[in-house]
């Protein structure tokens, strides 16, 4: 078997509630064993918790695109109204 994907032997502490949960996870989804869904499971919430680090991230850079391209229809409108203006004047 490759070392990379060789699977070592860990001493977890677990709830009752965590091992029924997780048994009846086994049966449902039809996993061969335990550590099966709990590896499946890690990756799982591993996943979604680097998602919403990149969601953080990605909140505040939308943010601050919204803010200047605000910032750019205001100059935007206000060089179109000077213009409108003047026009007017002539």
């Amino acid at each position: 078997m490759n070392e990379e994907y060789k699977k070592q032997r860990y001493t977890v502490w677990l709830t009752k509630e965590a091992v029924d949960k997780s048994d009846s996870a086994v049966i449902i989804k039809k996993f061969a064993n335990r550590s099966d869904f709990i590896e499946k499971a890690i990756h799982f919430y591993s996943g979604y918790v680097y998602q919403e680090q990149h969601l953080e991230i990605l909140s505040d850079i939308i943010t601050e695109v919204m803010i200047e391209i605000v910032k750019l229809y205001k100059k935007y409108y206000r060089i179109l109204y000077i213009k409108k203006y003047y026009f007017v004047k002539l």
